[in-house]
């Protein structure tokens, strides 16, 4: 067994350069860090409450505006068999409108999100 003599004391130059650990770190320097996307922190669930709560919010909001406007054609329109077939016609894009772009949106953005 060869022993080799140590190098001289001074900065190197032959590799990257590790900064010496302070006095009084606790962590072990070859301990890896936990992974991302663990436990979210109160930051994340803050901003998903935050989130939960403006898509309730609007969703609501829409519910009342679509009363509003039901109300409003009941009104101006009267029950009659021309409310009856406008009714009738607006269902068509008001369900294909759910189907493809809401579901659509959905599809889409829950597996961006559950990362």
């Amino acid at each position: 067994m060869t022993v080799l003599p140590s190098p001289a004391p001074g900065p190197r130059t032959d590799g990257p350069q590790v900064a010496a650990p302070r006095t009084g770190d606790t962590a072990d320097a070859g301990t890896p860090e936990p992974a991302r996307g663990g436990d979210p922190g109160p930051v994340s669930r803050r901003f998903l409450a935050r989130a939960a709560l403006v898509t309730a919010s609007l969703s609501i909001a829409g519910s009342l505006l679509g009363l509003v406007r039901d109300q409003s054609l009941a009104r101006l329109f009267g029950a009659g068999s021309d409310t009856d077939a406008f009714l009738v016609a607006w269902t068509v894009p008001e369900i294909a409108a759910t189907l493809l772009i809401e579901d659509g949106l959905a599809i889409a953005l829950i597996p961006a999100f559950s990362l």
